[in-house]
């Protein structure tokens, strides 16, 4: 039996859904980063906070939804 998620775990799942929702598909890659993808374009990133950055680039995610609670 697993745990519960952690907060990263969490913040994960909703800047990837957040993704999807506007039409990127977010691809975990064997080193741990993320590469976005849409269309004939992606974007790599290293860590959680590239990934939220480039969300915040592309107009999907925004400080108030990361701070929320």
């Amino acid at each position: 039996m697993t745990g519960a998620p952690t907060e990263q775990q969490k913040a994960v799942a909703n800047i990837c859904a957040r993704f999807a929702l506007k039409g990127f598909a977010v691809h975990k890659t064997t080193s741990g980063a993320w590469l976005v993808c849409r269309w004939n374009q992606s974007c790599h990133c290293p860590d959680l906070g590239a990934l939220q950055a480039f969300a915040r680039q592309v107009g999907i995610y925004s400080e108030e939804v990361h701070h929320a609670g």
